[in-house]
């Protein structure tokens, strides 16, 4: 019995991580995607500045997700 509750938690550890890395990818992207379509001009540090916000959303997302998700993903398993 002990490793089928092992097997729960380690499912949702994996889609818990790999939800948030997608979604705080796709937030960091779509300021890049505002600046090509209002016909800015790209910075030189477009990559830094990606990376960070990537790390900003992945914090924020991740900790709503690991929270909120999970709480509903398990009272959803247990009804």
């Amino acid at each position: 019995m002990e490793s089928e509750k092992d097997y729960v938690i380690l499912r949702k550890t994996i889609t818990t991580l790999s939800t948030s890395f997608i979604l705080a990818y796709l937030l960091a992207i779509t300021g890049l995607v505002q600046q090509l379509t209002d016909g800015e001009e790209l910075s030189y540090h477009t990559g830094n500045d990606m990376a960070g916000w990537f790390l900003v959303y992945l914090f924020y997302v991740g900790a709503v997700i690991a929270v909120y998700g999970n709480f509903v993903s398990v009272i959803l398993d247990a009804i």
